[in-house]
């Protein structure tokens, strides 16, 4: 006949592994009871969840726990707050760098509607000598004239005065 001979911590150890996860500190002190009734040199008591020892323990981790988390907490928000002075920086860069595209986007149209009407100025001023010049004259110059300049006089000149000019003209440019 074999007696079936189980130790107090294989037991205990199967009644740990029922219970919640809460319960592994008590496996762990079970373990040591064990290890120093073997003279494995570990604590000889358990503790038991009603000990003062115990629940001071217990506290004690809770506040190691909470005081994690607060610092975790305070990191999270310095980083929050971190991110957030980064993000209002780059819109107020941005906002100057719009302005100062707005700025060179009027200075760039104030330059072309000045120079516009400077062009507009000569096309006139050469609309007036080549008015008042002979017709030959006038032709033998629009023959070594650059298409688009001799389009904006002719375009400028009176119908009188450019009919005899273009007959003047060589074929090749009329």
């Amino acid at each position: 006949m074999h007696i079936l001979s189980v130790s107090n911590f294989q037991i205990f150890a199967h009644l740990c592994t029922l219970l919640p996860p809460a319960a592994h500190f008590l496996r762990l002190s079970a373990r040591r009871s064990a290890k120093g009734a073997e003279g494995g040199g570990g604590y000889n008591r358990v503790c038991k969840a009603s000990s003062p020892s115990c629940v001071a323990s217990r506290q004690k981790a809770w506040r190691r726990a909470e005081a994690g988390r607060a610092a975790l907490a305070a990191r999270e928000a310095e980083a929050a707050a971190e991110r957030e002075a980064l993000l209002k920086a780059a819109e107020q860069r941005l906002v100057e760098k719009q302005t100062e595209l707005n700025a060179t986007k009027g200075e760039l149209k104030a330059l072309l509607k000045e120079q516009d009407a400077q062009e507009k100025a000569k096309v006139k001023q050469l609309v007036a000598i080549y008015e008042n010049m002979k017709p030959q004259d006038a032709a033998n110059i629009f023959n070594d004239l650059e298409m688009p300049v001799l389009l904006q006089v002719i375009e400028n000149m009176k119908e009188g005065k450019v009919a005899p000019v273009i007959a003047s003209m060589s074929t090749d440019k009329a």
